[in-house]
């Protein structure tokens, strides 16, 4: 099977959320971004995000996909630069996490570029690394958050991945959540055996 980089975000967020939708084939509800119309919020802040770094061409979800890996994904958008290097760009409407008074991406959302960095250097980017991604949070008033893509967090990203292929195909099970807080905000708990036995 191929895993994609919603994949990977859900897992970072909770690995129950993989065993939900591929062994028990329940898929999201939609959220309220969804309702609200992202496609179109999206292109006037990716206009926002152009001004600032002049790219020579903007991509626009690109189906990127890697055979050898078995991975694929689209990208909310991808930047190519000046020296043609690129940029995974993804717009969320979300609220970053904020460390120290500064907002900082969430660790899910990190995974999920991390992921589509990989992607980029197996297809568009084949001769230089993708050092850098992107994140615009929405809430609560619209935050641009730089990601630096090390070599250490695509490894991760790449490990993750090859766990959620693992619990997909029933190879594994899923880890249980270090932060059961999140479980109130997800729209899987209704279906989750983790929390529906622990509530």
């Amino acid at each position: 099977m191929y895993v994609t980089g919603t994949d990977v975000k859900h897992a970072a967020y909770c690995e129950y959320i993989i065993y939900i939708r591929y062994r028990l084939g329940i898929q999201e509800t939609p959220t309220e971004y969804m309702q609200y119309g992202g496609e179109i919020e999206k292109e006037k802040h990716i206009n926002h995000i152009k001004a600032i770094y002049k790219p020579l061409r903007t991509i626009r979800q690109p189906l990127l996909e890697s055979p050898k890996r078995k991975l694929m994904g689209r990208p909310d958008y991808i930047l190519e630069l000046q020296d043609h290097t690129y940029i995974p760009v993804e717009i969320k409407w979300a609220e970053p996490t904020i460390v120290k008074g500064k907002p900082r991406a969430k660790w899910d959302h990190t995974m999920q570029i991390a992921f589509y960095a990989v992607l980029l250097e197996d297809t568009l980017s084949k001769n230089k690394p993708v050092r850098q991604g992107l994140i615009y949070y929405l809430k609560p008033n619209g935050k641009l958050v730089k990601i630096q893509l090390t070599t250490t967090l695509k490894k991760t990203a790449l490990k993750l991945a090859e766990k959620t292929r693992e619990i997909a195909q029933g190879k594994r099970e899923p880890s249980k959540p270090t932060n059961t807080t999140k479980c109130r905000e997800c729209n899987y708990r209704k279906y989750c055996p983790y929390y529906l036995s622990n509530k």
